[in-house]
């Protein structure tokens, strides 16, 4: 695993992730239930190449909600850390060790990961009567943080003051990271084909 320490959201964290598969979008590579490829993920292949080739991202846009999410992210870092009494470390991008796939979690804590949510107070509502928490709506993500990282186990917390806390501890499930990782190197290698036969065809020239 390969860390590399830049604010989340920056330029250069965007830069550093610009065509290249990450675990926010494992759900658009992989099937949820078992991990294999999915028949869609060629729709996210030529998103990712069109980034590679004109250098920018295609999705920058940041609505409110998602801003408000971001504003919240300290205090819940904080809770948890004066929950367990802990430091919880503030990472930008993770890599697997070729440099290929990548993932963000929100905070390393030891051995295992921090996923913050901050949603709507009827988001966090449903959060709190799901027995998974965020867990089984995010599962490809946080699956694909614990492969990525190296972690043996993820808490998820939703955090929506003034309701309680919703937190709850995944564990490495060794069978679906076993597919899913074999499907997204596949995805990854797809990639470097597809942007092979690109290039081939004059498109980088193009772009310039």
């Amino acid at each position: 695993m390969k860390i590399c320490e830049v604010k989340q959201g920056s330029p250069e964290w965007h830069q550093l992730r610009l065509g290249k598969p990450t675990a926010s979008v494992f759900k658009e590579i992989v099937t949820p239930v078992n991990g294999d490829l999915s028949k869609s993920s060629i729709k996210l292949a030529h998103k990712l190449l069109a980034e590679r080739f004109l250098g920018y991202p295609l999705d920058s846009f940041t609505s409110a909600a998602m801003e408000a999410g971001r504003e919240g992210e300290p205090k819940a870092r904080a809770w948890y850390e004066f929950r367990h009494d802990c430091e919880v470390r503030e990472v930008g991008i993770c890599f697997t060790d070729d440099g290929r796939i990548g993932a963000s979690p929100d905070g390393i804590a030891g051995r295992g990961l921090l996923e913050i949510k901050c949603p709507n107070p009827d988001t966090h509502i449903g959060y709190m009567l799901n027995e998974a928490g965020i867990g089984a709506e995010y599962r490809t993500q946080i699956q694909g943080q614990l492969w990525i990282c190296e972690a043996e186990w993820l808490e998820s917390l939703s955090y929506c003051p003034p309701f309680p806390p919703r937190l709850v501890r995944i564990e490495r499930d060794e069978d679906f990271i076993t597919s899913m990782s074999f499907a997204v190197r596949q995805f990854a290698d797809q990639l470097d084909e597809m942007e092979a036969k690109l290039r081939g065809l004059g498109c980088l020239q193009m772009v310039q």
